[in-house]
């Protein structure tokens, strides 16, 4: 049926409507089919082949009675499934394409002990996301996200906590939920102004 559908040209609402099918039953049939239709690993190989003859990337010029061919350089463009989209114009030698892809690899999960951890000391509700949790740290902490340091945040009952960090792409928030127990909070220091961590 959906192959009818894509061969026919057709709007959805008109090809629904000339063979009798609800909407919604298309729309979740649709998705079905595209994601069975996606590769299974999240991480798909990337392998650059080298065209030496390609019609599309050449041209001739005309110079001083004799025609020369010239080859235009090759295109490349990677999209990830998180959006990010990678253009690259010229010869890529598989090594500079895994540099190139490297940061995006070590770009995830990027914290580590040189970085400056803030606690807000408060209950946050946890369905405040990427804008509100900025303007806390903002507005109540006087502090701007965009600096690299990392923003802890801790729901009323102690079990959930979210981390709000910006990185090379963006801000990214690290949800972690307890299944069990509560988290435990440092003690504040008083003299410091400080939770000390051991």
């Amino acid at each position: 049926m959906y192959s009818r559908y894509e061969s026919s040209g057709l709007k959805v609402r008109d090809f629904c409507t000339n063979e009798v099918i609800n909407e919604a039953k298309f729309y979740y049939w649709q998705k079905k089919l595209r994601a069975s239709k996606l590769p299974s690993a999240s991480f798909v190989p990337i392998v650059p082949v080298s065209n030496s003859t390609t019609s599309d990337l050449s041209y001739t010029v005309n110079t001083g009675g004799t025609t020369v061919p010239v080859m235009l350089p090759p295109e490349y463009e990677i999209l990830y499934p998180s959006g990010i989209t990678l253009r690259l114009k010229g010869t890529v030698t598989p090594e500079f394409l895994k540099v190139l892809i490297q940061p995006l690899i070590n770009g995830m999960f990027n914290l580590n002990d040189s970085m400056r951890y803030y606690l807000y000391s408060y209950p946050t509700d946890m369905r405040k996301s990427f804008y509100t949790l900025s303007g806390v740290v903002k507005d109540l902490m006087g502090h701007d996200v965009r600096n690299g340091d990392v923003f802890i945040f801790v729901g009323r009952t102690c079990s959930s906590m979210k981390i709000l960090h910006m990185e090379c792409g963006g801000l990214v928030i690290y949800h972690l939920r307890l299944e069990e127990g509560q988290f435990r909070l440092p003690v504040f220091d008083e003299q410091t102004h400080t939770y000390k961590i051991t």
